[in-house]
């Protein structure tokens, strides 16, 4: 599902249909921004659905990063995701450093 353009109202349609889609899901791929992987490990955790995030950048220094919270959740929501995809060995390396191990059945992988 790709949610478009984000505004108040839009992002809170986006956020329900997300989580109606989540119950049915085989996996939740989460991509784009801290935002959406923020989205994302809600409905995962509830349903017990794998949360795959995509990163193709260190999403810490986008602008959604400079609101209260945001950058602690997305740092969160790294350490706790089912698999990592990283677009480099250094944001691949920076994934690790924040705690993300790939151990107890996560994984971080390096795109190719």
């Amino acid at each position: 599902m790709n949610a478009g353009t984000l505004r108040i109202s839009g992002l809170l349609r986006f956020i329900l249909h997300a989580s109606s889609l989540a119950s049915r899901a085989d996996v939740i791929w989460a991509c784009s921004d801290s935002i959406y992987g923020i989205i994302g490990n809600w409905p995962s955790r509830r349903f017990r659905v794998p949360l795959v995030f995509d990163l193709y950048d260190d999403f810490e220094y986008f602008l959604a990063a400079k609101l209260p919270g945001i950058k602690q959740a997305y740092r969160h929501v790294v350490r706790k995701s089912d698999v990592v995809t990283c677009v480099s060995h250094p944001l691949h390396r920076l994934v690790r450093s924040s705690g993300k191990t790939g151990s107890a059945g996560h994984e971080i992988t390096l795109k190719r």
